[in-house]
């Protein structure tokens, strides 16, 4: 597990490299997506992060808060992400907190404030969320309640067709 932890960040240092100096002298090089999350994000004067690189840190972060879960924790996985992820917040604002010459606070508030949730998830999130709700769904349960399932889908696209339609 260690092995595949290090390799991963190896890895993640590696491709980070690798697409900063692919992306300079104009950043127009760099990866793009049609919502705001893919904007740069700057590190330090010149260094910026893609939306690539961006995201291989978050699941490097993910797999990183598992295994501490895994090994110290022993919550439900998502749980233990969560709790883990809280503390490594935590952990962040007390580093603020006592060195303020730091500046984490503003720089993920600035981070934050520039994502348009909306867009993101819409757009970038909605759709990992339904394929993993989906593998969850088992087919006897849901052929079980088929007619109930069907009903409520027809009625419901129904209903919501007519509010939007005439009440707006």
């Amino acid at each position: 597990m260690q092995f595949a932890i290090q390799t991963a960040t190896s890895n993640l240092i590696r491709d980070a490299r690798m697409l900063n100096t692919a992306c300079r002298p104009p950043p127009d090089h760099c990866v793009t997506l049609p919502f705001s999350v893919s904007h740069a994000i700057k590190l330090e004067k010149g260094d910026v992060m893609t939306f690539l690189q961006i995201t291989s840190l978050l699941i490097v972060l993910a797999g990183a808060f598992g295994a501490i879960n895994y090994f110290f924790l022993r919550l439900p996985s998502a749980i233990g992400i969560l709790v883990v992820a809280l503390l490594a917040s935590l952990a962040m604002m007390g580093i603020d907190w006592i060195w303020p010459t730091v500046g984490i606070a503003d720089s993920l508030r600035g981070v934050v404030e520039g994502i348009e949730f909306s867009g993101a998830l819409l757009e970038g999130m909605l759709g990992l969320l339904l394929f993993a709700g989906a593998l969850h769904v088992k087919i006897e349960d849901l052929r079980e309640q088929a007619w109930t399932v069907a009903l409520m889908a027809t009625l419901g696209i129904a209903i919501s067709t007519a509010i939007a339609g005439f009440g707006f």
